[in-house]
């Protein structure tokens, strides 16, 4: 099934690549996208969760799904957003330090 899935989404970048000379590139990404959906109805049904299986275990598990996802996606944020925070702001010439100038003396009467 997953090689029938890699081999059919091959298969809808082909037909988008060859239908964007005539239909221009978001007509074709469209139609290509179209077939791809549609191919996925005529597809087997797999439904592997026994009937008394209790619902309570499903619900517990996609509320942990989602709250691993929740932290994995915020935790990438923070972190690569700080990332490219350090590389894009400017840094001083040098070593990167601010330089430290010394206050001027006040004027003399």
């Amino acid at each position: 099934m997953m090689v029938l899935s890699a081999l059919l989404a091959v298969a809808t970048v082909i037909l988008g690549k060859r239908l964007a000379p005539r239909l221009g590139n978001w007509s074709a990404t469209i139609a290509a996208g179209s077939c791809f959906i549609l191919a996925y109805a005529f597809l087997p049904a797999v439904n592997e969760m026994p009937k008394d299986f209790p619902a309570n275990v499903v619900w517990e598990f996609r509320l942990a799904a989602l709250a691993i996802q929740a932290t994995l996606w915020a935790s990438f944020g923070l972190i690569f957003g700080h990332l490219a925070e350090r590389v894009l702001e400017p840094r001083a010439a040098g070593t990167g330090h601010r330089s430290v100038t010394a206050p001027s003396a006040p004027a003399s009467l």
